[in-house]
């Protein structure tokens, strides 16, 4: 994060907003409010109280990463029974590229409840009335973010997994000269990788998207998988009806010209 992202993005969510809001956001440096903003007034908390107050820390981000970390293992276990080879669960997940994770990552925050947000935020003492969460109601919500291990793995591993980057540094202030340091070091650091992974990154560069014939031969065999396990296939159709328009608006029109050209062809033969 850097001020110059931070002010750039309040500006571009001040501008859609059709109304005012309040934007909570923690005490980092980096947070620094420099523009002029019509619906957002930004309210900073108080320096060092981030794990007492901000709801954040308080149960979202957790539970946030429950559901991303479920999704994660569930598709490396799956691929991993496709392929019958435990040993390659590395190389299974190195083939996640940066853009499936941010499209998992805006998939799964709506898992996230409000209830979750809610109970977190009056956990903060973000609330009007002060009133305490119900006792059914917390232990409702405290199994939503901390009971989800995945099948086959026990509570206390995914606990451990969820915390495995608790300590990571996220922050740092550098000088100028810190800066070009490490700038010039990553790309030696680079040019060493790509010297040593050349093959690996040609063909990653190389790989060519499929083209409509093999986008609809496999929406035949995924239709054909879901007909034959599922009772409801709604959901399945209307995805097949998304990809089909994406295929027709990337179709090339036959030309008048081209279409009597092969009709001229069709008749002489």
């Amino acid at each position: 994060m850097t001020t110059v992202i931070f002010n750039d993005w309040l500006i571009k969510w001040d501008l859609e907003l059709k109304r005012k809001i309040v934007s909570l956001a923690d005490n980092c440096t980096e947070h620094t409010n420099s523009s002029l903003l019509k619906n957002i007034k930004v309210i900073f908390l108080p320096a060092n109280t981030t794990s007492l107050i901000q709801p954040c820390d308080l149960g979202i981000t957790r539970a946030f990463k429950v559901h991303y970390r479920r999704e994660i293992r569930a598709g490396i276990v799956a691929e991993l029974d496709d392929i019958q080879d435990q040993s390659e669960a590395g190389a299974v997940a190195k083939k996640i590229s940066l853009l499936d994770t941010l499209r998992l990552v805006a998939m799964l925050w709506k898992r996230v409840s409000e209830k979750t947000i809610e109970y977190c935020f009056r956990k903060g003492g973000f609330s009007k009335t002060n009133a305490e969460t119900p006792a059914s109601e917390e232990s409702d919500l405290t199994r939503e973010i901390f009971d989800q291990a995945p099948d086959g793995m026990k509570k206390e591993e995914f606990e451990n997994w969820l915390d495995i980057d608790i300590n990571a540094e996220v922050v740092d202030k550098m000088t100028t000269s810190e800066m070009c340091q490490a700038v010039a070091d990553d790309k030696f650091k680079l040019a060493e990788e790509s010297e040593s992974n050349c093959t690996s990154k040609e063909e990653e560069i190389l790989e060519v998207p499929p083209n409509n014939a093999e986008m609809r031969e496999a929406l035949r065999i995924l239709r054909r998988g879901v007909q034959h396990r599922a009772t409801n296939c709604q959901r399945h159709y209307e995805n097949e009806q998304f990809i089909q328009q994406l295929l027709n608006a990337n179709k090339k029109q036959a030309t008048i010209h081209k279409f009597f050209k092969n009709k001229f062809c069709f008749l002489y033969m």
